[in-house]
């Protein structure tokens, strides 16, 4: 068996915020059903185009969750978009999704179909504001579920509520370095302090202690250069 090199893109990764934001899936199998719930999550405004739809499809529908319109792709139904998912059986119907989009510079995603997508959707691991994700670029998705979940059983639980209490130091790092690259010395200065171990067995105080005592140190070393 001959086996070929198929063209991979480089791909660029990003965090989008699709909050209030329309996204299109086409399709409503169980691919379909199994994109929503990240998109809802989310916060996207998420419409559903398909003939027949999944009873999880219909529920979400009928909560309110998503729209489902009842109806053939065409389209137009991506106009207003910012992003399109296609999980659809039909080789003609991914066609015209991927054609749609790209008329209208949209972010194509066409699930197991690399060769009609812009972007992949990564396995993705998630503790509050922490986000893990693992890209095969569409190459072989089953290895980027494993590794992402062995990257989730190394970092472990516990992240988001310590960057949720990092979170509240971000105005005082502002207000107390003027310069990114002042912050950002300061911000690695307070990773690898204790403040985290403190954290995390239950001393709060003790751990803004800690992160004061890192800042006074900075802006203490800032002054005397």
């Amino acid at each position: 068996m001959r086996i070929g090199q198929p063209r991979r893109p480089r791909l660029y990764p990003i965090m989008i915020d699709l909050t209030g934001r329309r996204v299109v899936v086409v399709g409503a199998g169980p691919v379909g059903t199994q994109k929503l719930a990240a998109l809802v999550a989310g916060g996207a405004v998420v419409d559903v185009v398909a003939p027949e739809a999944t009873a999880a499809v219909r529920a979400l529908d009928r909560a309110g969750a998503v729209s489902w319109r009842r109806k053939p792709f065409q389209p137009e139904d991506l106009d207003g978009a910012v992003l399109v998912i296609s999980a659809v059986d039909d080789p003609l119907v991914a066609r015209a999704v991927w054609e749609a989009a790209n008329d209208r510079t949209l972010l194509a995603n066409g699930a197991d179909d690399p060769n009609h997508c812009s972007f992949m959707l990564p396995a993705v691991y998630r503790d509050g504001d922490l986000v893990v994700s693992v890209s095969t670029g569409g190459v072989a998705p089953a290895v980027a579920t494993r590794l992402r979940d062995r990257i989730a059983t190394i970092v472990g639980d516990g992240h988001g509520p310590w960057l949720a209490f990092l979170a509240r130091f971000r105005p005082v790092m502002k207000a107390s370095f003027g310069t990114y690259e002042e912050r950002r010395d300061a911000w690695y200065r307070i990773v690898d302090s204790d403040a985290q171990t403190r954290f995390e067995a239950g001393d709060r105080e003790g751990a803004t202690t800690t992160i004061g005592h890192v800042i006074d140190r900075v802006l203490t070393t800032e002054v005397s250069v």
